[in-house]
């Protein structure tokens, strides 16, 4: 299929053709979709059939993804807020959605993901992950001019984010930067409760943080995955110093062709450290606990009951009831199966004693 399948084109404002910017490029286009068309233009040409429909198409450098289930929020880093997420101080672009001041270093941005939303022509969206809102989570900071190192954005900030990673358990977001703007780029860690950064590791200089990815629990343990590419490739500290670190580069890396894969181990997994002799106490969320171990999980929105199927054992729990059924065995609870915003509790004893015995 080629382009000319999916749009027709004119060269100038034209009746029935829909005026738009295409990015990268920056090329203001007339378009209008063939009929029939239209399923193909969303698939293949998503960023010029979204602007025909109204969203914007002035995103810059958009790069990793992570999502944060628990909380229904998805983060997105954008590498550069500059060209066209700037505003439009001439007027000529066909839309001008995104109007931010230039910060070359960039921002790593949460979406909350919602139902009951509406698209552009007020009608019901049938999902209840429609990201409804943005914002910027961690900003950068721009030098106005480059420090004793050659820096060009505040070191104790995140500098062109790339690679993101969201720990569930350690509800931390991980951010591995891309940037001609720092000397050394890094690795940083984000708690999205305390709002905590910390920087975390840093690869030499020139190099690129790569391939990261959290593991949370892989046999008791925590993983933090990082990969280093390229060092010594994009050099910004200033002489007598570069020419130190390049000897040192060379030597270590192969003369600039080496990179590293690597982890941060030694990290006991929060499901370990929350190990006890002692039985744990009080009610917890039947479904988050069957997700840690792996559970299949069921809902009967008739019955208002639940089944948690965990290797050859099943689980069996009735809304409102005062017991359960385990493996066809019933069992008496002190009190009624609890119902609390949509989520079904149980004893902590009871589900730790389902999934470990």
């Amino acid at each position: 299929m080629k382009f000319s399948d999916i749009f027709e084109t004119a060269d100038k404002d034209t009746a029935g053709f829909t005026k738009i910017k295409a990015y990268p490029s920056g090329k203001v286009e007339w378009l209008k979709v063939k009929p029939g068309m239209e399923q193909a233009a969303a698939f293949m040409e998503a960023r010029r059939y979204g602007a025909i429909l109204g969203a914007t198409s002035e995103f810059n450098k958009m790069e990793g993804v992570s999502v944060n289930e628990k909380d229904k929020k998805v983060y997105i880093a954008v590498s550069y807020l500059e060209k066209s997420m700037e505003k439009d101080t001439k007027g000529e672009d066909p839309a001008d959605h995104i109007q931010l001041p230039k910060m070359k270093s960039g921002a790593t941005y949460e979406l909350s993901l919602q139902g009951s939303q509406k698209d552009s022509s007020q009608a019901a969206i049938n999902s209840s992950y429609v990201p409804a809102t943005m914002k910027a989570l961690v900003i950068g900071e721009d030098l106005a001019k480059a420090d004793e190192k050659g820096n060009t954005a505040a070191v104790d900030k995140v500098a062109n984010p790339d690679n993101v990673s969201f720990s569930q358990s350690l509800r931390t977001l991980f951010i591995g930067e891309d940037s001609g703007m720092h000397a050394n780029n890094f690795l940083w860690a984000y708690n999205v409760d305390t709002k905590k950064l910390s920087r975390i590791m840093s690869v030499p200089a020139g190099a690129e943080a790569t391939g990261l990815q959290m593991v949370d629990d892989l046999n008791g343990f925590a993983y933090i995955m990082s990969n280093l590419q390229h060092p010594g490739d994009e050099m910004i500290v200033p002489e007598p110093l570069k020419a130190e670190v390049e000897s040192y580069i060379n030597k270590l890396w192969d003369n600039k062709k080496s990179g590293s894969v690597g982890y941060i181990s030694g990290l006991p997994s929060i499901a370990k450290l929350g190990q006890s002799n002692e039985p744990r106490k009080g009610n917890i969320v039947v479904r988050e606990e069957a997700d840690h171990h792996g559970a299949k999980v069921q809902w009967n929105q008739k019955q208002h009951s639940l089944t948690v199927s965990f290797k050859d054992k099943t689980l069996y729990v009735k809304i409102g009831s005062s017991e359960v059924t385990i493996n066809g065995q019933k069992m008496k609870l002190q009190g009624k199966v609890d119902f609390h915003e949509g989520r079904v509790l149980l004893p902590a004893e009871l589900m730790d004693n389902f999934f470990n015995q």
